[in-house]
């Protein structure tokens, strides 16, 4: 089973929707899971649809596989763009490529770009040189290590 072909075959169920893939996982024991997403938010439905798709186009009596189809979790990293371009308004914790730290809200993007206003400065470092709360910093995701949604209970 070539991921290139399931990826095909998840392109096509998702073309003209707010959908978009976030990643996808083939393992050598046939199990593929695949995660998606949505901009106005991702209802079981869509997650159903891109399965049924995914199931339609491959053939079991030619390989044997285990299909899972989910968003992913708050607590998962960003993978893809489009997670910035979703969570506008929403608080991240980033960790920087040259390992400084920082929670901050993405207030825009503008591919490649990703507009923050700075929370909180965790790790200084030289990207993060002279930055503190209420400033704006532009980013790359080529800048960032690792990117989450700050998580609040409040």
């Amino acid at each position: 089973m070539q991921e290139s072909n399931v990826r095909a075959i998840i392109e096509e169920s998702i073309q003209d929707t707010e959908i978009f893939l976030v990643d996808l996982k083939i393992t050598g024991g046939g199990k593929i899971t695949v995660l998606i997403d949505a901009i106005g938010g991702l209802p079981i439905t869509d997650c159903m649809k891109v399965s049924r798709g995914i199931e339609f186009n491959l053939d079991r009596e030619t390989e044997d596989f285990e299909l899972h189809v989910s968003s992913p979790g708050l607590d998962k990293p960003f993978k893809v763009f489009k997670q910035y371009e979703k969570n506008i308004t929403r608080s991240i914790r980033i960790v920087l490529e040259d390992e400084g730290v920082v929670d901050a809200v993405i207030v825009g993007v503008d591919e490649p770009k990703i507009n923050l206003e700075i929370e909180e400065v965790i790790t200084k470092s030289d990207v993060l040189e002279g930055v503190k709360k209420g400033d704006a910093l532009e980013l790359t995701q080529e800048d960032i290590k690792e990117s989450k949604i700050n998580i609040s209970f409040k």
